[in-house]
């Protein structure tokens, strides 16, 4: 599955993600023109692995502050095979240097992220075959695409002792029909972007929860974001602090 660069405004930036034949997740990356950066990942005799990549998959942002955040939330949940996290800024958009003050702030970040992992599917004399690559052991099939999910769910769910709502599993469907696979990537793209976009604003609610809970009571904060102060709480209880991710620090009191 190869996507071409896609033309479009200023700032807008790719995240793509590269797998081998086996659907295993080797690199996580960020790139305005994901085509020339994989003419680097080629040409740089540092990534040996790239010979093994098979598929590529590309999801855009419009700007590349949220693409940046995708990747680290990528990298921390999917754990590439070949990436390391890189640069970590705090609140105040200072450089994390020491190693302990990184360990806590990936940890923070890790928590905040949604567990996701990928599920290739395939149609098979007329039965649905699905696997997650990263768990080992974790396959379902089922007549119905939708029970052999279900069934997936729960063995997901049982591998990583979290409750079966608490992940997501992001469908791939191999060996289709050329037609089909261009249409069910172009949703699959849509849905990304939906998904990233809900994420966005639930931490953009999150980092304002805490801005305004800086100045005004819960009340206040509730009157000015239009909801109940009982919400307000829920946002602050829920999700005490955005580790890093653009919160201003509080301005200077004179």
């Amino acid at each position: 599955m190869n996507f071409c660069d896609e033309p479009g405004t200023a700032g807008r930036t790719a995240l793509y993600r590269l797998y081998d034949a086996h659907d295993t997740l080797l690199y996580v990356g960020i790139a305005g023109a994901p085509r020339r950066r994989w003419a680097d990942h080629a040409r740089d005799k540092g990534d040996a692995w790239w010979p093994e990549v098979v598929t590529k998959e590309v999801e855009w942002f419009d700007t590349r502050r949220a693409a940046t955040k995708a990747e680290l939330a990528a990298i921390l949940s999917e754990r590439p095979r070949h990436n390391a996290v890189g640069t970590l800024h705090n609140a105040h958009g200072a450089r994390v240097r020491d190693g302990m003050a990184r360990k806590r702030l990936l940890a923070q970040i890790a928590a905040w992220i949604p567990l996701s992992y990928r599920v290739t599917a395939r149609h098979h004399e007329q039965e649905w075959l699905l696997d997650v690559p990263d768990l080992p052991g974790a396959q379902a099939r089922g007549k119905a695409l939708a029970a052999a999910e279900r069934m997936l769910r729960r063995q997901v769910a049982q591998a990583i002792q979290r409750e079966p709502d608490a992940f997501t599993l992001r469908l791939h469907l191999r060996e289709l029909p050329p037609d089909d696979a261009g249409a069910l990537r172009t949703l699959d793209t849509a849905q990304r972007s939906a998904e990233a976009a809900a994420q966005a604003q639930r931490s953009a609610t999150a980092l304002t929860v805490q801005a305004l809970l800086r100045h005004f009571s819960l009340r206040g904060a509730g009157q000015i974001l239009r909801i109940s102060y009982h919400r307000v709480q829920q946002w602050r209880d829920e999700f005490p602090a955005d580790p890093g991710w653009g919160l201003p620090p509080a301005p200077h009191q004179g």
